[in-house]
């Protein structure tokens, strides 16, 4: 699910409004709306009725309801940061243990006993020299054995282990999309110089960047949004919704397109009855897309 910064940056993005352009409109700072895109709360200011005040003018901007806006912005907001206080009393709960070790000190000490063998060891050999002294004082020594030369058994050499060759495996190269394999390969065709339009229409609204309530006619008083797909475009290219009330022009609103194939749309409250007509221009004028309808009292 798109959190609330990516359905503000999408809705911002589908009405061909630049960060600048919003800034610009709302008189508000552009770090503060690009945090708002980016759900950095921190960045944000802890004052409630700032903030109620910036999202609302944004909210006039993009031509949505505010007070829904502001409840969505509100409640994710609660939402982030009860996560954040439950992670910090989570780690600080956890406790390590110390490894138990028994202390030098808890070791039995084998000292008498190793004291106690030493002594009998000691008059063992006294008892030995005493007794191999016979009665005339000649001194019987026994002769000591022959010591075998100690045999020295080679162990059979460890046959050298054979060097590890390692096989460098070529660098696997991602495959690029279908998509634009086939847009690589398909010829360009000379007599596209600039944006075109595939679809178009107009509508009482938007809804996942698609036309809802498309027609013809419409009461007066109504909202009617007229809604185009651009292709062939270039991030910076304009396009212009010129709106003509019985052929005379009663509003132009101009879109920057973002990428090769852009959605844009722009909405106008219909306060006179009679006929009306709507066009899409490129940057020189040229008609990309025409539509006309009705509005009735």
């Amino acid at each position: 699910m798109d959190s609330f910064g990516e359905k503000l940056r999408y809705e911002r993005e589908d009405q061909g409004l630049s960060i600048e352009a919003v800034s610009e409109r709302i008189g508000a700072d552009q770090d503060r709306l690009l945090a708002l895109e980016r759900n950095d709360y921190d960045a944000l200011p802890d004052n409630e009725f700032i903030m109620r005040d910036i999202l609302r003018a944004y909210a006039e901007c993009l031509g949505v309801e505010a007070d829904l806006m502001i409840e969505d912005y509100l409640r994710e907001r609660e939402e982030c940061l009860q996560k954040l206080d439950d992670a910090i009393t989570a780690q600080a709960a956890v406790k390590i243990a110390p490894s138990a070790v028994p202390s030098p000190l808890d070791r039995p000490s084998n000292l008498p006993r190793t004291l106690m063998v030493s002594g009998i060891l000691v008059a063992v050999v006294l008892l030995g020299a005493w007794w191999m002294r016979s009665g005339d004082g000649t001194e019987i020594v026994a002769p000591e054995p022959a010591r075998e030369p100690a045999r020295i058994e080679s162990l059979p050499a460890r046959p050298a282990a054979a060097p590890t060759v390692v096989e460098q495996s070529p660098r696997a190269i991602p495959a690029e999309p279908e998509a634009t394999r086939q847009e690589r390969s398909a010829p360009v065709s000379a007599e596209i110089s600039g944006p075109s339009i595939s679809e178009y229409g107009v509508g009482t609204a938007i809804g996942n960047r698609q036309l809802i309530g498309e027609g013809r006619r419409f009461s007066q008083g109504t909202q009617v949004w007229f809604w185009t797909r651009v292709d062939n475009g270039n991030p910076g290219d304009r396009i212009d919704h010129v709106w003509l009330h019985e052929g005379v022009e009663a509003a132009t609103v101009s879109l920057e397109l973002g990428g090769l194939r852009w959605r844009t749309y722009s909405a106008k409250m219909l306060h006179s009855a009679g006929d009306w007509t709507v066009e899409a221009r490129d940057e020189v004028g040229h008609v990309l897309a025409r539509t006309e309808f009705v509005c009735i009292d």
